[in-house]
């Protein structure tokens, strides 16, 4: 069947990945909007050539650390972003921990939304954080729109956003299962990782290798059974983010 409508831009020839499946074939786009799919050519004032292109729709990446505001120098929304759009990525969710301040409170989301605006060349959204003393702000984070909760059962290598010990973690799991909110766990026994640390440091290791060493496989092990276990006491859904153990 042959097309006699015209679009703005066409994207002629490319392999397109839709959800029925592959085929080769035209997308037909008005006012930024797929408006037409079709295996026949589609008429356009722009046609952007794609015959040796694979299309598809733009990835979503879940877990990513722009660290602005306050540590720009890490990164920074304006090259995060511009990064992300390069590699196909259409939305980023910034996590809460590495910007200064970090997002456990309304005032510090909507700093970071200061930050964002205006620069970030993709969409996005937030995540909040549980530390120790923010378990007040969980209901108005959810309220201001976080997609979800972020906390660190050991040391978060920044000072700023504690880590959580048990007593808080559960509670924590509790309010947000009324708030019909999750958590993301980074899932490490502080109590293994940091005394692994202190004897790695008191033997004058403090090389690169050393870095995982402190962190065995029996200290992931051991911290996504303890969260799994409290997140179902608690009736919270959990998600442990970054796990690189099979057994996890």
């Amino acid at each position: 069947m042959r097309h006699e409508l015209r679009y703005e831009t066409v994207v002629a020839g490319g392999l397109l990945v839709t959800g029925p499946g592959v085929l080769r074939g035209y997308l037909g786009i008005n006012d930024g909007r797929i408006a037409a799919i079709s295996e026949d050519p589609l008429k356009g004032d722009d046609v952007v050539d794609a015959r040796d292109r694979t299309v598809l729709p733009g990835a979503v990446d879940l877990h990513v650390h722009f660290n602005e505001p306050g540590r720009t120098d890490w990164e920074g929304w304006g090259p995060g972003s511009r990064a992300a759009a390069a590699g196909g990525v259409t939305t980023v969710v910034e996590m809460p921990l590495n910007c200064l301040p970090p997002v456990t409170t309304v005032e510090a989301l909507q700093t970071k939304v200061a930050a964002a605006e205006g620069q970030s060349m993709v969409d996005y959204a937030l995540w909040g954080g549980l530390i120790t003393d923010n378990r007040e702000h969980l209901a108005s984070l959810a309220a201001a729109g976080v997609i979800g909760f972020k906390a660190f059962m050991s040391h978060s290598s920044t000072e700023e956003f504690t880590h959580v010990e048990d007593g808080v973690l559960f509670d924590g799991l509790q309010r947000l299962r009324d708030l019909d909110q999750f958590l993301a766990v980074h899932a490490e026994s502080n109590a293994i990782t940091q005394d692994r640390m202190r004897r790695l440091q008191a033997d004058g290791r403090r090389d690169r290798m050393a870095w995982g060493e402190a962190r065995p496989p029996v200290a992931e092990l051991e911290a996504i059974h303890r969260a799994l276990f409290l997140a179902q006491q608690a009736g919270c859904r959990l998600h442990i983010v970054h796990m690189s153990l099979p057994e996890g």
